[in-house]
């Protein structure tokens, strides 16, 4: 196990990679790999029993049921499943993508290896992270106008343009990861186009050269 000299703190842009890959190594043995082709929504409770997740290749999302807003978009090496409660976690559900290689196994096996391999240290940095996440979300969401909403999902979209194979459009990112109107986000979109901020082909974002704080 590599030595762990540095404090636990990690935000979304310091992803503790190392930590999550030590995890995987030793709980995909134990996991049982399963099948992205058909894009079916994967549950988070599975008979009763909270179901981890680990994300080993690709990107994988977090959908809220009652109308599909995505809560979260994670790239490889990542693992779902450890932060929230029973009740909570069975309102979301995982969406993967045909190249995605993914691996499920029950949270109360995942706790017995993490036990018993003593994995304490790299799971804190993992749920440290998480938490890092959830508090994105939080600010994403309640932000105090749809400019700023929009400039932070802007921001997300862009980070993700080289490692995502499945680059959506904007008008589609945007929407099905907040709460605003299709043609409030088309006007600032557009605002945004014409003030030569940010460059849409197709739809789909090549660029952002600079995004005013207010708008």
């Amino acid at each position: 196990m590599p030595a762990y000299n540095k404090p636990i703190i990690c935000n979304v842009e310091t992803k503790p990679n190392e930590s999550i890959r030590l995890l995987l190594d030793e709980l995909v043995p134990y996991a049982v790999q399963v099948n992205c082709e058909d894009k079916t929504p994967l549950p988070f409770v599975l008979n009763g029993e909270i179901q981890c997740y680990l994300l080993v290749e690709g990107f994988a999302r977090i959908n809220r049921k009652k109308d599909n807003l995505t809560v979260s978009t994670e790239q490889a090496p990542f693992i779902f499943g450890f932060s929230m409660s029973s009740n909570d976690i069975s309102e979301l559900s995982i969406h993967s993508y045909v190249d995605t290689v993914l691996y499920q196994l029950p949270l109360d096996i995942v706790n017995e290896i993490i036990e018993k391999k003593t994995l304490w240290k790299p799971l804190a940095y993992l749920l440290t992270y998480l938490s890092s996440r959830i508090f994105s979300h939080c600010t994403r969401t309640s932000q105090f106008g749809s400019y700023q909403t929009i400039r932070v999902l802007l921001h997300e979209l862009y980070r993700e343009l080289d490692h995502s194979p499945h680059q959506e459009t904007v008008m589609h990112y945007i929407k099905s990861r907040s709460l605003l109107s299709r043609s409030g986000i088309m006007q600032i979109i557009s605002e945004l186009k014409k003030g030569d901020y940010i460059e849409i082909e197709n739809g789909k974002l090549k660029a952002i050269k600079c995004l005013p704080e207010r708008f």
